[in-house]
C-alpha cells in the first residue's frame, strides 16, 4: 500500500452532515465555504425535515388511542373459511 495515501487519510475528517471528506488542517475560510456549499446545505435541509417529520409522527402516535379489536365475526364463519381448502 502506498504510504502517502495512508498519511493523507489520517489528516482527513468526515463531515457529520453530508459525509464529505475534509482536511483536518483546512483554514476557517475553506470550512466556511464547505458549510455554505450546496451539497452541505442540501443535506442539512433534508436532515432537518426528517427530524421534523419524525417528531410529528411521534406526537401523532402518542395522541392516538389504541384501536379496539373488532369481534364482528363469529366462530362458525372463521371455521368455515379455514375448512374451504380441506
Amino acid at each position: 500500500m502506498d504510504n502517502t495515501i495512508v498519511n493523507k487519510d489520517k489528516n482527513m475528517k468526515v463531515c457529520e452532515v453530508c459525509g464529505a471528506l475534509q482536511s483536518a488542517s483546512d483554514t476557517d475560510k475553506r470550512l466556511t465555504m464547505h458549510l455554505e456549499g450546496k451539497l452541505h446545505t442540501g443535506y442539512l435541509k433534508i436532515r432537518n425535515k426528517l427530524a421534523e417529520l419524525k417528531s410529528r409522527r411521534n406526537r401523532r402516535d402518542r395522541s392516538r388511542s389504541p384501536r379496539p379489536i373488532r369481534r364482528d365475526r363469529n366462530q362458525k364463519q372463521d371455521a368455515a373459511e379455514t375448512n374451504i381448502y380441506d
